[in-house]
């Protein structure tokens, strides 16, 4: 577990990992947080935050995140001595790798220490991908799909409309506990190792494709895998998350592949797969994204998939399973793999509007 150090007041202003490393630091000026700095999942790395630091015309008030003293984001103010909001971020994009969930985890910390029982979102950008962050840090009081169509239904009325909403779901705040034992290595738990942070790369208990599995000695596999067949493995960590083991930095593949192209036609049928399993407002914004975009296998290092205006790239470690998987596994494989580049792009482009 994190331990917090209290100052004479009883607020938090610092937790450690095990080890006696500084997670995070908090400097305040009565109860108004004054500034505070956060260690990334990059142990070398970190954020700031400076609290009531600028206004936004949809956010109002907004605390600005800063890496290596330049602004990257703002978000919507969090009274932080007892936070009942969930901030919404302007750019999370911007943001590196890990940043967004050590602010959501240090809200939740915060929100827990002054025994608030629940928190709401209240913002314009109820996406998917906010709602698979906060469970890192919080648990849904009801129903997860309930909660699910809740956040789906919000983002019908507000997301990229410039539309504040606050669906109707109470976050309870469940704190996770960071430790960095090794280089390269960030580890999240609640029960057990559910995250481990690989370079940087976040492997998670049940992703599709960057998992952590179980080994048989208390220990995690970090793989990459796709539609159930393992690609490569990344490392073995022990118990407490100590390498065992070189780590891999790359996925193999044939290097002929690399530069194939493929057809245009499976790139629109990749539009259409892709747009009818996105979120309503923002199918038609992914459908033309896609669209007119190049399909080609390429050196990717870990990740499976990247996505840019025009351009679209999945790597060559999946040419194989991909040529020989029956034609709509094939197709699944391949949505699978693109889904969240592409949402990702998407939401980049409607951010700097539309561009």
């Amino acid at each position: 577990m994190l331990a917090l150090q209290l100052d004479d007041a009883g607020r938090p202003v610092r937790a450690h990992d095990p080890a006696g490393l500084l997670a995070w630091q908090l400097q305040w000026n009565g109860d108004a947080l004054a500034h505070a700095w956060l260690r990334l999942p990059d142990r070398d790395d970190a954020i700031e935050l400076a609290p009531l630091a600028g206004d936004d015309l949809l956010l109002g008030r907004c605390d600005r995140l800063l890496h290596r003293g330049s602004a990257i984001a703002s978000m919507s103010a969090v009274a932080w001595a007892a936070p009942t909001r969930i901030p919404a971020v302007d750019r999370p994009g911007a943001l590196p790798p890990g940043a967004g969930t050590c602010v959501l985890d240090l809200v939740a910390t915060l929100a827990r220490h002054a025994g608030v029982p629940g928190l709401r979102y209240r913002g314009p950008y109820p996406t998917p991908a906010l709602f698979e962050s906060l469970r890192h840090s919080f648990t849904i009081d009801g129903d997860e799909t309930h909660a699910r169509q809740c956040f789906d239904d919000a983002l019908e009325h507000a997301a990229w409309r410039g539309r504040i909403v606050e669906p109707d779901i109470s976050f309870v705040p469940t704190p996770h506990h960071r430790s960095w034992p090794a280089p390269g290595i960030c580890l999240q738990r609640r029960d057990g190792i559910d995250r481990a942070w690989i370079d940087g790369r976040p492997y998670d208990a049940g992703d599709p494709t960057h998992a952590l599995v179980p080994d048989d000695d208390g220990g995690v596999i970090a793989c990459v895998r796709v539609g159930g067949e393992r690609l490569g493995e990344v490392a073995r960590l022990d118990r407490d998350g100590v390498p065992r083991g070189p780590i891999a930095r790359a996925l193999p593949f044939p290097p002929e592949l690399l530069g194939l192209e493929l057809p245009p036609a499976l790139v629109e049928v990749l539009a259409q797969v892709l747009a009818a399993a996105a979120p309503a407002p923002v199918r038609d914004a992914v459908r033309s994204f896609i669209e007119g975009s190049t399909l080609r296998f390429d050196d990717l290092g870990l990740a499976l998939a990247s996505a840019e205006p025009g351009e679209l790239r999945v790597h060559a470690a999946l040419a194989e399973p991909v040529s020989t998987a029956a034609g709509s596994r094939s197709l699944a494989m391949l949505a699978a793999v693109l889904q969240g580049p592409v949402l990702r792009g998407v939401q980049r482009q409607l951010a700097d509007g539309g561009r």
